[in-house]
């Protein structure tokens, strides 16, 4: 199965994008989900989800830093996903991430998947 791999390397958060044949696309995130880097990564996933791919895996094994406008975001993308008919999956979520789930309880609204 072939892959096309984008890299979008900024100091904060490194975002790299893995298209497959099979329609996937999968967003790996290494850094700080945060206000200084939350647009970025905004635009970046707004263009997949007009990209219409049938699935959006998001990695989010490598965020060493998770604050609540990196969760806001992750709520947006997951409302924009649903209504263009996108199946959204978190992947292996850092303990970073975790954290904020566990303390807003917004961690069941998402599709989780930690291989």
């Amino acid at each position: 199965m072939g892959v096309n791999r984008q890299d979008d390397r900024r100091a904060d958060l490194e975002i790299t994008v893995e298209h497959t044949q099979a329609g996937t696309v999968r967003c790996i995130l290494r850094g700080d989900v945060d206000l200084a880097s939350s647009a970025r990564l905004q635009k970046k996933l707004d263009e997949i989800i007009r990209s219409r791919a049938d699935r959006l895996d998001l990695d989010l094994r490598g965020v060493d830093f998770f604050d609540s406008s990196g969760l806001n975001l992750l709520l947006r993308i997951r409302t924009a996903a649903e209504a263009a008919g996108i199946e959204l999956t978190l992947v292996s979520p850092s303990t970073a991430v975790a954290r904020v789930f566990e303390i807003t309880g917004a961690g069941a609204v998402f599709s989780v998947k930690t291989p």
